[in-house]
C-alpha cells in the first residue's frame, strides 16, 4: 500500500461478502502478512468487520493444505463445501482442488491455462455476487 502500490476497494465485494456472512457462511482470511500488516490493509478497505478470522503468517503454498484440512475439521465441512478465493494459483487454489474443495481464481488475464473440475476463473471480483 503506497504510491507505487496504490489500493482499490473493489465494487461489490464488501456488499457480497457481508451477504455471504449473513446467510451464515464462515469467512477465513489467510495470508502469509503479518497481522499488524493486515489490520491496516483490511482498515484501508473497509473490509476489518468482514471476515469471522483471519489466519496470518500461514506459510503458504508449503503449509496451505494442512490450514484447510483443519478447517475442514473445525467446522465439519465436507471439502466440496469449502470455496478458496485467490490471486495465486499454487499458494491458494492448487491446494484447495487437490483436497477437493473449489475453487475461484482471480486471474490477471481471462484466458487462464488452468482448467480444473471445480475452479471458476475470473479476472475480478467485481460483479461476483
Amino acid at each position: 500500500m503506497g504510491k507505487d502500490f496504490p489500493l482499490h476497494q473493489t465494487p461489490g465485494l464488501k456488499k457480497g461478502l457481508m451477504k455471504l456472512k449473513k446467510e451464515g457462511k464462515k469467512l477465513i482470511l489467510m495470508t502469509n502478512s503479518e497481522a499488524e500488516d493486515v489490520s491496516r490493509l483490511l482498515k484501508k478497505l473497509e473490509l476489518s468487520d468482514v471476515f469471522h478470522e483471519r489466519l496470518t503468517l500461514a506459510k503458504k503454498p508449503y503449509q496451505t493444505e494442512g490450514h484447510l484440512q483443519a478447517m475442514m475439521e473445525r467446522f465439519n465441512l465436507e471439502p466440496g463445501r469449502i470455496v478458496s478465493v485467490g490471486d495465486n494459483f499454487l499458494n491458494e487454489i492448487a491446494p484447495a482442488l487437490r483436497l477437493g474443495m473449489k475453487g475461484v481464481y482471480i486471474s490477471p488475464v481471462a484466458d487462464s491455462p488452468y482448467d480444473y473440475s471445480g475452479l471458476t476463473v475470473v479476472t475480478t471480483l467485481a460483479g461476483q455476487f
